[in-house]
Protein backbone atom coordinates (compact mmCIF):
# COMPACT_ATOMS: atom_id res chain seq x y z
CA UNK A 1 0.00 0.00 0.00
CA UNK A 2 2.59 2.59 0.97
CA UNK A 3 5.02 0.57 -1.41
CA UNK A 4 7.07 2.90 -3.47
CA UNK A 5 6.64 6.29 -1.10
CA UNK A 6 9.75 7.96 -1.27
CA UNK A 7 11.59 5.55 -3.82
CA UNK A 8 14.93 7.33 -4.34
CA UNK A 9 14.05 10.64 -2.12
CA UNK A 10 15.47 12.04 0.91
CA UNK A 11 12.43 12.33 3.40
CA UNK A 12 12.28 14.70 6.03
CA UNK A 13 12.30 13.54 9.61
CA UNK A 14 8.98 14.94 10.11
CA UNK A 15 7.32 13.68 6.92
CA UNK A 16 8.92 9.93 7.42
CA UNK A 17 7.69 10.43 11.19
CA UNK A 18 3.81 11.24 9.64
CA UNK A 19 4.10 8.69 7.25
CA UNK A 20 4.86 5.98 9.63
CA UNK A 21 1.87 6.97 12.19
CA UNK A 22 -0.59 6.93 9.33
CA UNK A 23 0.94 3.64 8.23
CA UNK A 24 0.62 1.74 11.80
CA UNK A 25 -2.73 3.39 11.94
CA UNK A 26 -3.14 1.43 9.01
CA UNK A 27 -2.42 -1.21 10.89
CA UNK A 28 -4.24 -0.88 13.55
CA UNK A 29 -7.18 -0.03 11.99
CA UNK A 30 -7.45 -2.43 8.91
CA UNK A 31 -6.42 -4.86 10.45
CA UNK A 32 -5.96 -5.26 14.64
CA UNK A 33 -9.56 -7.05 15.59
CA UNK A 34 -10.96 -6.81 12.36
CA UNK A 35 -13.69 -8.39 11.37
CA UNK A 36 -13.30 -7.40 7.20
CA UNK A 37 -10.05 -7.37 6.82
CA UNK A 38 -9.23 -5.33 3.66
CA UNK A 39 -8.51 -8.15 1.22
CA UNK A 40 -10.53 -11.32 1.35
CA UNK A 41 -7.32 -12.95 0.80
CA UNK A 42 -5.87 -11.57 3.37
CA UNK A 43 -4.87 -14.11 6.56
CA UNK A 44 -6.24 -13.05 10.01
CA UNK A 45 -6.85 -15.28 12.81
CA UNK A 46 -7.17 -12.68 15.64
CA UNK A 47 -11.03 -12.36 15.82
CA UNK A 48 -10.92 -16.53 15.83
CA UNK A 49 -8.89 -16.80 18.78
CA UNK A 50 -11.14 -14.18 20.54
CA UNK A 51 -8.15 -11.09 20.10
CA UNK A 52 -10.15 -8.38 19.92
CA UNK A 53 -12.45 -5.84 22.46
CA UNK A 54 -15.57 -8.19 22.67
CA UNK A 55 -13.67 -11.35 24.32
CA UNK A 56 -10.48 -9.28 24.96
CA UNK A 57 -8.44 -12.58 25.33
CA UNK A 58 -4.70 -12.15 25.18
CA UNK A 59 -2.01 -13.63 22.81
CA UNK A 60 -0.78 -13.58 19.67
CA UNK A 61 -2.28 -13.98 16.09
CA UNK A 62 -1.43 -13.54 12.69
CA UNK A 63 -2.51 -10.98 10.52
CA UNK A 64 -1.11 -11.49 6.90
CA UNK A 65 2.97 -12.16 7.30
CA UNK A 66 2.85 -9.97 10.89
CA UNK A 67 2.20 -11.23 14.49
CA UNK A 68 0.47 -9.29 16.56
CA UNK A 69 1.63 -9.63 20.23
CA UNK A 70 -1.51 -8.20 22.57
CA UNK A 71 -1.65 -7.75 25.96
CA UNK A 72 -3.75 -5.92 28.77
CA UNK A 73 -3.31 -2.91 29.79
CA UNK A 74 -0.69 -2.84 32.61
CA UNK A 75 0.51 -6.38 31.57
CA UNK A 76 3.78 -6.50 30.23
CA UNK A 77 4.54 -6.97 26.46
CA UNK A 78 7.57 -9.58 25.46
CA UNK A 79 8.95 -8.49 21.84
CA UNK A 80 11.66 -9.71 20.04
CA UNK A 81 14.07 -7.03 20.85
CA UNK A 82 12.00 -5.14 24.32
CA UNK A 83 9.40 -5.39 27.00
CA UNK A 84 7.34 -2.77 27.79
CA UNK A 85 4.29 -2.32 30.17
CA UNK A 86 1.92 0.88 30.61
CA UNK A 87 1.83 2.23 33.81
CA UNK A 88 -0.40 4.66 33.46
CA UNK A 89 -2.01 7.49 31.31
CA UNK A 90 -2.25 10.96 31.46
CA UNK A 91 -4.94 13.62 30.22
CA UNK A 92 -5.04 17.33 29.81
CA UNK A 93 -5.99 20.43 28.23
CA UNK A 94 -1.71 21.53 29.23
CA UNK A 95 1.67 20.99 29.55
CA UNK A 96 4.33 22.92 31.54
CA UNK A 97 7.70 22.56 31.47
CA UNK A 98 11.11 23.65 30.59
CA UNK A 99 9.43 25.70 28.16
CA UNK A 100 6.45 26.98 30.33
CA UNK A 101 3.17 26.34 29.71
CA UNK A 102 1.33 24.86 25.99
CA UNK A 103 -2.62 25.07 25.81
CA UNK A 104 -3.79 22.01 23.18
CA UNK A 105 -5.71 22.98 20.30
CA UNK A 106 -9.78 23.94 20.30
CA UNK A 107 -11.33 20.17 20.66
CA UNK A 108 -8.58 18.31 21.51
CA UNK A 109 -6.42 17.29 24.75
CA UNK A 110 -2.23 16.19 25.46
CA UNK A 111 -2.63 12.38 26.54
CA UNK A 112 0.48 11.35 27.74
CA UNK A 113 1.62 7.67 28.31
CA UNK A 114 4.23 6.64 31.20
CA UNK A 115 5.93 2.87 30.40
CA UNK A 116 9.02 1.02 31.24
CA UNK A 117 11.06 -0.61 27.98
CA UNK A 118 13.33 -3.06 28.93
CA UNK A 119 16.25 -3.27 26.15
CA UNK A 120 16.74 -7.28 24.86
CA UNK A 121 19.25 -6.61 22.98
CA UNK A 122 23.24 -6.79 23.18
CA UNK A 123 23.24 -2.92 22.09
CA UNK A 124 22.01 0.06 22.99
CA UNK A 125 18.72 1.33 22.02
CA UNK A 126 16.45 4.68 22.03
CA UNK A 127 13.28 4.71 21.75
CA UNK A 128 12.85 6.54 18.48
CA UNK A 129 10.17 9.14 17.51
CA UNK A 130 7.08 7.90 16.26
CA UNK A 131 7.78 3.27 17.13
CA UNK A 132 4.94 4.09 19.10
CA UNK A 133 1.20 4.94 17.62
CA UNK A 134 -2.57 5.02 18.09
CA UNK A 135 -4.29 3.50 15.41
CA UNK A 136 -6.09 6.33 13.69
CA UNK A 137 -3.32 8.73 12.88
CA UNK A 138 -2.33 10.21 15.90
CA UNK A 139 1.43 10.67 15.71
CA UNK A 140 3.69 12.13 18.53
CA UNK A 141 3.27 15.57 19.69
CA UNK A 142 7.01 16.04 19.18
CA UNK A 143 6.77 19.52 19.75
CA UNK A 144 5.49 18.77 23.33
CA UNK A 145 7.68 16.34 24.37
CA UNK A 146 10.65 18.22 23.25
CA UNK A 147 9.90 21.24 25.55
CA UNK A 148 7.10 20.44 28.10
CA UNK A 149 7.30 16.76 28.93
CA UNK A 150 10.38 16.02 30.75
CA UNK A 151 10.52 12.64 30.95
CA UNK A 152 9.92 11.66 27.21
CA UNK A 153 11.35 8.91 25.40
CA UNK A 154 12.54 11.36 22.90
CA UNK A 155 14.44 13.93 25.07
CA UNK A 156 16.25 10.88 26.49
CA UNK A 157 19.90 11.85 27.09
CA UNK A 158 21.22 8.50 26.71
CA UNK A 159 20.17 5.11 24.91
CA UNK A 160 18.52 2.23 26.89
CA UNK A 161 22.21 -0.26 27.91
CA UNK A 162 21.34 -4.10 26.97
CA UNK A 163 19.28 -5.57 30.58
CA UNK A 164 18.17 -2.00 31.37
CA UNK A 165 14.79 -0.84 32.00
CA UNK A 166 14.13 2.77 31.26
CA UNK A 167 11.02 4.71 32.39
CA UNK A 168 10.10 7.34 30.08
CA UNK A 169 6.64 8.89 28.40
CA UNK A 170 5.33 9.36 24.68
CA UNK A 171 2.78 12.07 24.58
CA UNK A 172 0.05 12.57 21.82
CA UNK A 173 -2.59 15.48 21.04
CA UNK A 174 -5.98 14.18 20.16
CA UNK A 175 -9.66 14.92 20.02
CA UNK A 176 -11.73 14.86 22.94
CA UNK A 177 -13.97 12.25 21.20
CA UNK A 178 -10.80 9.97 20.47
CA UNK A 179 -9.70 10.47 24.08
CA UNK A 180 -12.70 9.00 25.19
CA UNK A 181 -12.34 6.30 22.52
CA UNK A 182 -8.88 5.02 24.42
CA UNK A 183 -11.48 4.32 27.17
CA UNK A 184 -13.78 1.81 25.55
CA UNK A 185 -11.20 -0.02 22.59
CA UNK A 186 -8.32 1.51 21.94
CA UNK A 187 -5.14 0.57 21.80
CA UNK A 188 -1.05 1.61 21.63
CA UNK A 189 1.40 -0.25 19.24
CA UNK A 190 4.71 -0.51 19.73
CA UNK A 191 7.18 -1.81 17.08
CA UNK A 192 10.29 -3.83 17.97
CA UNK A 193 13.74 -1.54 17.92
CA UNK A 194 15.30 -0.62 14.59
CA UNK A 195 18.74 -0.48 13.48
CA UNK A 196 19.90 1.73 16.38
CA UNK A 197 19.36 4.80 14.39
CA UNK A 198 15.94 5.13 15.77
CA UNK A 199 14.41 6.03 12.20
CA UNK A 200 11.66 4.31 11.37
CA UNK A 201 10.61 3.51 7.32
CA UNK A 202 6.98 3.75 6.43
CA UNK A 203 7.23 1.83 3.11
CA UNK A 204 8.36 -0.76 5.78
CA UNK A 205 5.81 -1.32 8.15
CA UNK A 206 3.63 -3.71 6.13
CA UNK A 207 6.72 -5.87 6.57
CA UNK A 208 7.67 -6.20 10.06
CA UNK A 209 7.20 -9.30 11.55
CA UNK A 210 6.15 -8.42 14.80
CA UNK A 211 4.03 -5.41 16.46
CA UNK A 212 3.08 -5.32 20.26
CA UNK A 213 -0.66 -3.92 21.22
CA UNK A 214 -1.00 -2.92 24.23
CA UNK A 215 -4.77 -1.99 25.21
CA UNK A 216 -5.55 0.62 27.17
CA UNK A 217 -9.47 -0.04 27.83
CA UNK A 218 -10.62 -2.85 29.92
CA UNK A 219 -9.51 -4.14 33.89
CA UNK A 220 -5.93 -3.49 35.22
Amino acid sequence: MFRGIGSGIGMRPRNKAILWAAAIAVVGMLYVFSRQPSSPDTFDNCAAKGIDPEQMVEGYCLVGHTTLVVVDKGHLLKLETLDAQLDGIREGTTMSGPEGTKLAGDGHEFVTFDLGITNRTDSPQSVGESQLAIPGSWGEDTGVERGYEPHSFLERPTPIAPGETAHGTVTFQMSTAAVEGLAKDGNLDIDNFGPGNGEYDPEEVFDQPEVGVMRTYGPR
